[in-house]
């Protein structure tokens, strides 16, 4: 989403050379030679995952159980996930299935790989292969935010030249059974604490933050040497990590002290973040008339960025079927819409849908519209959704124009789209291209047009 594209999203840069050596590579060049070498015979890719690849279009929540379907038959799969969503249920798999995600996961079901560093990128997703294919089981790479914006010397690709042709019995996409998936997690355990044996954690860790150390991998129910090395210690973490040490704790009963890190103490750049062109953007000039803003999409970066109130259209037309004495308005996907209901709606109940699909019956007095920075005050369709936003042209930045930061004024542009796209180096503003979608927000609210 960009998802869950977490609350905050972090950036942190190195100081890159301005003119690279043919041997530096970026995370985008390293992965599709990667993918060129491996050969992966079905892979999914969620939308706006920021790296490319030719992928199967499929809804999210079908993904897993296809993946796994294809790994079980023999047929080497890979998958990239904002946040990895959970499993019904584990089989085994005749072909390695490898899931990379870039926010931390909030249950533990498969073992687990923590990446921190572009150099070890290559090196960490052979070893991700190794784990799946000895023990047939997924297993999950996260990414952190520094690798996406980062540059390597080492990437030296094995290529793979195996074969596995595809075979289904009765017992495919069987359940493992209980003991045998705990023989396949001792297994992977194994694998992994073979290959990492450093274990010196001081008491600041983060998985955000490149300068800080994390626990390298993680396996479900098996409490390994870097879980026990932190187990009764006071922790100084971030925000946006809470959810995953308090969930740690839990799953492998160690005691914490969580201390989390007040905002002037973060030292490394943070900023919130929303998916490339997300129809929320121009959206929230209307979110300002309106005291109650509510919504039945799920989206938790969406709520929190804008305080809004998740809840179906169902129970928004039933709290302002009368008016109340504050203002309100409902945002929600016209396939989600109930039309009947919909076509009842009083003056004062605001809705604006938002064009996920094709109606299937007319909607009255409701308008789609076309200019996306000038929106009526009435009822209307918003051109596209968070499933369909269209994608053009990646947008470049006039350096000379760019002044918001020598003036020491905030950058509009990126305090007002929240865009993962946009950064800062060596106090400039930059455009991630293989992120930006070409939606032009960022144009829309560049003061001094340094944005083309």
């Amino acid at each position: 989403m960009i998802e869950n594209f977490n609350k905050k999203y972090i950036i942190h840069l190195m100081q890159l050379n301005e003119e690279r050596k043919e041997n530096l590579l970026s995370i985008d060049h390293i992965f599709k030679t990667y993918l060129d070498s491996n050969k992966y015979d079905f892979i999914y890719r969620e939308k706006l995952f920021p790296l490319k690849s030719s992928s199967i279009s499929l809804n999210k929540s079908d993904a897993l159980d296809i993946l796994q379907s294809t790994a079980s038959v023999g047929l080497k799969s890979l998958a990239l996930f904002h946040k990895i969503p959970r499993f019904q249920k584990l089989v085994r798999l005749r072909a390695p299935l490898i899931i990379i995600t870039r926010l931390l996961p909030e249950y533990f079901e498969i073992p687990t790989l923590f990446i921190k560093e572009l150099d070890n990128l290559l090196e960490l997703l052979n070893l991700a292969e190794k784990v799946s294919i000895e023990t047939n089981l997924p297993v999950n790479v996260v990414l952190s935010p520094n690798i996406f914006n980062n540059i390597s010397r080492n990437h030296k690709i094995e290529r793979d030249h195996s074969v596995i042709k595809p075979y289904l019995t009765n017992e495919t996409m069987k359940p493992i059974e209980e003991d045998l998936l705990h023989e396949q997690f001792q297994l992977a355990e194994a694998l992994l604490s073979n290959y990492f044996k450093e274990t010196n954690i001081s008491n600041v860790i983060s998985f955000y933050n490149p300068e800080k150390f994390f626990i390298p991998y993680l396996v479900p129910n098996i409490k390994n040497k870097f879980i026990e090395s932190i187990s009764n210690k006071e922790l100084n973490i971030y925000k946006d990590e809470l959810k995953f040490f308090k969930q740690l704790a839990y799953n492998y009963n160690i005691s914490l002290k969580l201390n989390i890190k007040n905002d002037d103490e973060i030292d490394f750049e943070t900023k919130d973040y929303l998916c490339p062109g997300c129809p929320f953007i121009p959206l929230k000039k209307i979110f300002e008339k309106y005291q109650l803003v509510f919504t039945n999409i799920n989206c938790e970066r969406i709520k929190s960025i804008f305080n809004i109130k998740n809840i179906s259209f169902s129970e928004y037309f039933g709290l302002t079927f009368e008016k109340i004495q504050v203002d309100t308005i409902f945002i929600g996907n016209l396939s989600d819409a109930h039309i009947q209901l919909i076509n009842q709606t009083r003056p004062h109940q605001r809705v604006v849908l938002l064009a996920d699909s094709e109606p299937t019956c007319s909607i009255a007095n409701f308008q789609t519209v076309k200019n996306l920075f000038k929106l009526p005050n009435k009822n209307f369709i918003f051109p596209y959704s968070c499933e369909n936003i269209p994608q053009k042209k990646s947008l470049t930045i006039k350096e000379k124009k760019c002044k918001c930061i020598f003036k020491n004024e905030n950058p509009k542009c990126i305090e007002s789209t929240f865009c993962p796209a946009l950064f800062i180096i060596n106090k400039k503003i930059s455009i991630n291209t293989s992120l930006c979608i070409g939606c032009n927000f960022c144009k829309e609210f560049c003061p001094y047009g340094a944005i083309k």
